[in-house]
């Protein structure tokens, strides 16, 4: 509908398709294309679509693209807040890697805490084929000590896990 109405050029009508076709999904897809026909429609129209949007997002039971879309829309404290929110499913690795990258400088504590989560919940489970995922983790770790000033306390961190792991594959 969204799609059929703007190609003959009803804007407000695919405009508004397009905001149900999110309220109904909550995907990136669908916040994109609401984001476009409210660009058509009215340049200045976007923030305040954006608003609402964002608003029934933060209120849907269900939002698979919810911490993705936070983070394209540059809103790190929401995607921090809806990490292990039980109200979605899990996000695949790539969206929470990214969101550990954005978050490092702003949110180091939260970063090496849960990137430390993480590569441990894959070496403590003996994931041999996913110890690749462990060391990226990892690296978010780092990036995120570094961040803070605390290069010691990395070094004590990896000296542990080393300890630890020393015989595993």
């Amino acid at each position: 509908m969204r799609d059929y109405a703007g190609a003959l050029g009803k804007t407000e009508l695919a405009l508004k398709a397009a905001r149900t076709a999110f309220e109904s999904s909550c995907s990136l897809e669908d916040f994109r294309a609401a984001e476009t026909w409210a660009g058509k429609h009215s340049g200045k129209h976007w923030g305040k679509v954006r608003k609402s949007l964002l608003a029934h997002l933060a209120r849907a039971s269900h939002a698979p693209d919810r911490i993705e879309i936070y983070l394209v829309e540059g809103l790190i404290d929401e995607a921090i807040r809806s990490v292990g929110d039980d109200r979605g499913s899990r996000p695949y690795d790539d969206v929470l890697m990214r969101l550990a990258e954005a978050a490092h400088g702003s949110h180091p504590d939260w970063v090496i805490g849960f990137a430390e989560r993480m590569a441990a919940s894959i070496m403590d489970a003996n994931q041999a084929g996913s110890y690749p995922l462990a060391a990226k983790w990892l690296e978010k770790a780092v990036l995120a000590y570094e961040a803070a000033g605390r290069e010691h306390d990395w070094a004590r961190c990896i000296e542990m896990l080393i300890d630890k792991h020393r015989r595993k594959y």
